[in-house]
């Protein structure tokens, strides 16, 4: 192939039609890789494709999947998640056949969790990013675990899975040497805590880690998580009203750190802990926050706040005026500590 990448696109399109059929799919690799650099990923899908199915035809494995891998990352360009997921899995199956996955092996099996992920499906992103955590810490890749086991503590916090939180904090806090990740792990497992996954006497105590760890580490994103966690944990042990005040204030902070996010969810926080109080104020929490969810295409969030409004109008109705929250006010992470709050605020 070498002879191919020096020469011009037009003497890549005269060579073409004249192409033996091991030469072919090698020009059109080129033509891909060229399409690649131009942004042009209709076109270097199309290319790749063609050359798949050559470098199939004469048994070139390695051509072949370094034909999906662009495939994948094309479709990904492109939001075409499915096909990229379907190409990623074609890599990793073929590496797969012949060892254990190394390191470009685990990072594709990030990628599918990435592409699961930036579909919305973070309940099936969770599986890739736990294994790609699990391969590039036995790899010994610290640096890639770590990237993974907060990206599967991402998915924990969204879909609930309390259980696995413990197995990705201790990859972290093994394979990082940073503050910024050693807060996050340990913020991640004062959450599953207040959950009953782990010693609930310990969460405490992670807690006052984390907070020590943020206040001298420069992240106004690990700020609003610390003050996330906060709200969950003083809500567990019954200090709704201390609750509240936190998750009130702390939306100014996600506000300025652009934590969008991070941000919707202290103010369905702030709801769950204050329609009993004030249902006028709780509605307009939930309407924020639905706005923002909308706005980021965040659509469980979105449909988690549409959900909320409509119980917390139901209960009022229903109850002719008397103030009855609604079951469960807050999404994924928030759900079990919280959802007792709407009925109980009073202090």
């Amino acid at each position: 192939m070498t002879e191919f990448f020096g020469m011009s696109e037009d003497a890549l399109w005269d060579r073409l039609p004249a192409a033996s059929d091991s030469e072919r799919p090698e020009i059109l690799q080129v033509l891909g890789f060229r399409a690649v650099h131009r942004e042009d990923w209709p076109a270097a899908i199309a290319f790749y494709s063609e050359a798949l199915e050559g470098f199939q035809k004469i048994g070139c494995d390695a051509d072949v999947e370094k034909c999906a891998h662009w495939i994948a990352r094309c479709s990904g360009f492109m939001g075409d998640h499915d096909s990229a997921i379907s190409h990623h899995e074609q890599v990793v199956k073929m590496r797969d056949e012949r060892g254990p996955l190394d390191e470009f092996g685990a990072m594709t099996v990030d990628a599918i969790g990435c592409e699961h992920w930036d579909a919305g499906r973070h309940a099936q992103a969770l599986p890739y990013f736990a294994d790609a955590a699990r391969l590039h810490h036995s790899n010994g890749s610290k640096k890639l675990s770590v990237d993974s086991a907060r990206k599967w503590i991402q998915c924990i916090d969204r879909v609930g899975a309390w259980d696995q939180m413990a197995e990705a904090v201790s990859i972290i806090l093994a394979d990082s040497d940073q503050i910024g990740d050693h807060a996050a792990a340990h913020l991640g497992a004062a959450r599953a805590m207040c959950h009953g996954a782990g010693p609930h006497s310990e969460m405490e105590e992670r807690l006052k880690k984390a907070r020590n760890l943020v206040h001298s580490h420069d992240d106004r994103e690990l700020e609003v998580e610390l003050a996330l966690t906060e709200v969950m944990v003083l809500t567990s042990q019954g200090r709704r009203g201390q609750a509240l005040r936190r998750a009130l204030e702390a939306r100014e902070v996600a506000k300025a750190a652009g934590t969008t996010y991070l941000q919707a969810c202290l103010l369905l926080a702030a709801a769950a802990l204050d329609v009993d109080r004030n249902p006028k104020q709780a509605l307009e929490l939930l309407e924020q926050a639905q706005a923002i969810a909308e706005a980021t295409k965040d659509q469980q969030l979105a449909d988690r706040a549409s959900t909320m409004i409509l119980e917390t109008h139901e209960n009022l109705n229903s109850n002719g005026g008397r103030k009855s929250g609604p079951k469960s006010l807050l999404p994924g992470r928030w759900a079990k500590s919280a959802g007792a709050a709407g009925s109980e605020v009073s202090q």
